[in-house]
């Protein structure tokens, strides 16, 4: 506490000469239309620094939303960050100057601030402010709670971003995990909501995402929705991106949405990562933009650990259409799958990476840091689903004519879940080796141990048992998605059953909502981590409400291995 106090009266005394922004008065919303017309975000926040970021758009009418000022100038934009909302107080302020090589975007990495202290932020562009923001550092040993929102998967086609909105009204949030698909790169009509065009929904540029400037577009009609404007505004974001800020499925080497006709995958990768560094509020890694992973230090209370899953060290994902192998059956004339050969082979090949040999090391010496301070959590922030969740057998829930009258691809999913397999193999189950690799690490250093997940649009409780010793190696808390449609209704299939079937046939998942669509928050405590599962009724209309249907919690332990969600 001495310390803040001393950190806070060296700064208060630099602030008491910093000038204020070239502008009048000391309103929080805009005064032109245009100016900063994808508001403001802050992210990355630590003890005494944290990113604030804006964009300057063009004054009036614009050709394209990615098209600001002129094509070749420069343009200088003004920053405060104060410790009042009204900007009474100014502790830090600036310059910037931005230009078309940054799609005029503006991030500022502030630093001298006070630990565990709450700031306020703006921008100005001559006589024009931007709207305010608000963030808040982390402190550092004396922490006694910590609040966190999670939230993934946010397609704009499919509907309104309710959640965002109800995630901006939590007023005691440090800071929000996003999971990552911040945007998706489909063109209109190829994975959207066919209500889209009457939502106003459609998506900018109408076609697949595949240059520079198609994906600063896409992240431009993102960040002009109010709801996320909102949530960004009040609270600083720490993001990992999943696969679609590039393409669907992606991996080191490619995705399964790109191909040779759309040029060359390393060029689109390079393209995608720009736009996003540009338009995300996060800092760039030192060395390769595919580098993302990092870490967050919440006093001795947590160590937030963000793992990188797609792009810097992933092999490709295995398909069940593709790389299941198939044995001859004597007196038959339809060969069988050999699911020996396919786990004993392929599944469990040792050489499979997730992450990549460098993230392995690094995240080990995380986890070894992490628990050497004494620190009670270690939070995971991942991607895909770590637990073991293997498909249910459907023939054993529905009846023949039940499934003949499903969809194609829901009858397709019911012929494999006959075969004792991972109900999804993009995921870690895909890649059992290197998960195996991860828990090891996991069960050897960390303390506490919970996973936080998003990509399938669903919510999920689940223990993540070490395959080898059955240990409670973490707890996973994955959220639902923004908007994106979950499994029960992209198979057609009656939510409520198939989540009861889930579970029925994997123990380990202890809650699953596959219907609606949410977010959590997460209240960390010396004692205990819990889990509070929001969803909202509607996206298809911005007139809509929120319940809250579950909590679950994992009780902190003194002996390693025995973690484990319990209902509340």
């Amino acid at each position: 506490m001495n310390q803040r106090r001393t950190l806070l009266k060296r700064a208060l005394t630099a602030a008491a000469s910093a000038p204020l922004l070239g502008c009048a008065g000391s309103t929080s919303k805009p005064t032109g239309p245009t100016r900063f017309a994808h508001g403001v975000a802050s992210g990355d926040p630590r003890q005494e620094s944290a990113i604030i970021w804006t964009r300057v758009s063009g004054v009036g009418n614009e050709k394209a939303v990615s098209n600001a000022i002129a094509a070749d100038s420069q343009h200088r934009v003004t920053w405060q960050v104060a410790l009042d909302e009204q900007f009474r107080t100014i502790f830090k302020s600036g310059s910037v100057l931005t230009d078309a090589s940054k799609d005029f975007t503006c991030k500022v990495d502030v630093e001298g601030l006070v630990p565990g202290s709450i700031y306020y932020y703006r921008f100005a562009s001559g006589p024009q402010h931007s709207p305010t923001g608000r963030f808040k550092t982390l402190a550092f040993e004396s922490v006694q709670q910590a609040k966190l929102g999670v939230v993934s998967c946010s397609n704009y086609s499919f509907g309104y971003f309710n959640v965002y909105r109800y995630l901006a009204e939590h007023d005691d949030l440090d800071a929000v995990y996003h999971a990552g698909d911040y945007i998706y790169e489909y063109e209109s009509g190829g994975y959207d909501s066919p209500k889209a065009s009457q939502m106003g929904r459609q998506t900018i540029p109408v076609n697949e995402v595949l240059s520079l400037s198609d994906y600063r577009l896409r992240h431009a009609q993102y960040k002009s929705d109010p709801d996320l404007q909102a949530a960004h505004a009040k609270h600083a974001f720490i993001c990992a991106w999943d696969d679609h800020e590039v393409a669907n499925d992606s991996y080191q080497l490619g995705a399964e949405n790109h191909d040779n006709s759309e040029g060359s995958w390393k060029e689109r990768k390079a393209a995608a990562l720009q736009a996003y560094f540009e338009w995300m509020p996060v800092r760039e890694p030192l060395a390769h933009r595919e580098n993302n992973f990092r870490s967050f230090q919440f006093g001795k209370l947590l160590s937030l650990i963000i793992l990188e899953t797609r792009l810097s060290g992933r092999d490709k994902a295995l398909s069940y259409s593709e790389d299941l192998p198939y044995v001859s059956v004597a007196g038959s004339d339809q060969p069988r799958p050999d699911i020996p050969r396919f786990k004993r082979e392929i599944l469990n090949n040792p050489e499979r990476r997730m992450i990549g040999t460098e993230q392995e090391k690094w995240l080990a010496e995380e986890l070894q840091r992490s628990a050497m301070a004494s620190t009670t959590w270690q939070l995971i922030g991942n991607q895909t689903i770590m637990a073991n969740v293997l498909a249910p057998d459907m023939a054993k829930h529905f009846s023949a004519e039940e499934i003949a009258s499903l969809i194609p691809r829901a009858r397709q999913f019911a012929e494999f879940s006959a075969l004792g397999l991972p109900y999804n193999l993009d995921a870690w189950d895909g890649y059992p080796a290197a998960r195996e690799r991860l828990l090891n690490a996991v069960l050897l250093h960390a303390n506490n141990a919970v996973v936080l997940t998003g990509d399938t649009h669903n919510a999920w409780a689940n223990d993540i048992v070490h395959p080898s010793n059955s240990v409670n190696v973490a707890a996973e808390i994955a959220v639902s998605s923004v908007t994106s449609p979950g499994v029960s209704e992209v198979l057609g299939i009656n939510a409520e059953k198939f989540g009861r079937i889930i579970q029925a046939r994997n123990e380990n998942v202890r809650y699953t909502n596959t219907a609606d669509r949410g977010y959590a928050v997460l209240t960390i405590t010396p004692e205990q981590c819990s889990a509070d599962y929001y969803f909202v009724n509607t996206i298809l209309s911005t007139r809509s409400s929120q319940r809250l249907e579950q909590r679950v919690i994992v009780d902190a332990t003194t002996q390693r291995g025995t973690a484990k969600i319990t209902l509340a």
